[in-house]
């Protein structure tokens, strides 16, 4: 798995560098922003683990951002921890609250306090990852095994009617070589039946292809001969046509 990304908010860099290496032990993506806006931004194009947000910002406070960060794609869920000085800041903490922090922590924090609350929501965050992954990978599996069982249904299909119309046609060949032999000229019905055969003998060729068959056992229309014994040559109780002469 890829490191997992953090965003932490501060309008001083100070603040940001403290920040920084609190978390420079754990095996993470820390992402770093100056302004409020800049964190909504950022918000909407990468999930994090979660939010590290300084309340008291100029133009944008971290309470406003936290909402505008609520109604991106990617992060309507993420933890966010409040950071302020200011611990007589009631209102400010009930509408951290409202807007969905998890936590505050004021100025200066415990960097202890800190790291162990960060490693709670990585390992939470890494679970829910792992946990979509592997809903991923099973509905990837499933559609493949579904799709499987689709294609070999179809195959068996194929394989069945490509074994009964090849017999079909053995049979149909033998009586055209019959009455070509017998007319001792081929008419135009006669050719045109020929023709018909070697298409339909090619549509049970492609059928025995997709079913799998190997080319040793591709169809193969039996040659009739003339002699009598011919299994295929049909019994028309003695009556012939006359050769043309």
């Amino acid at each position: 798995m890829n490191k997992v990304p953090i965003l932490i908010v501060d309008d001083t860099p100070e603040n940001l560098l403290v920040l920084k290496l609190t978390f420079r032990v754990l095996d993470i993506e820390c992402h770093q922003c100056l302004s409020a806006m800049e964190a909504v931004d950022l918000c909407e194009s990468i999930e994090f683990a979660f939010i590290v947000l300084d309340v008291h910002m100029p133009k944008v406070n971290g309470i406003e951002a936290a909402r505008k960060i609520r109604q991106t794609a990617k992060n309507k869920h993420t933890p966010i921890l409040f950071l302020t000085a200011d611990v007589y800041a009631t209102d400010l903490i009930d509408d951290g609250y409202d807007c969905g922090a998890v936590d505050f922590l004021f100025k200066p924090f415990n960097t202890k306090q800190l790291r162990a609350k960060a490693k709670t929501f990585i390992d939470l965050f890494e679970k829910r990852i792992e946990s979509i992954e592997a809903k991923r990978v099973i509905e990837e599996q499933t559609a493949f095994l579904v799709s499987n069982e689709k294609h070999q249904a179809i195959m068996r299909l194929a394989a069945g009617l490509s074994h009964n119309l090849n017999n079909r046609l053995t049979v149909v060949k033998g009586n055209v070589d019959y009455f070509s032999a017998e007319l001792g000229y081929e008419p135009d019905w006669l050719v045109d039946t020929k023709d018909s055969l070697d298409e339909c003998v090619k549509i049970v060729d492609a059928l025995q292809g997709y079913a799998g068959y190997d080319d040793e056992f591709k169809t193969c229309l039996l040659y009739t001969s003339d002699s009598a014994d011919d299994p295929l040559r049909l019994d028309l109780g003695g009556r012939r046509n006359k050769k043309k002469k």
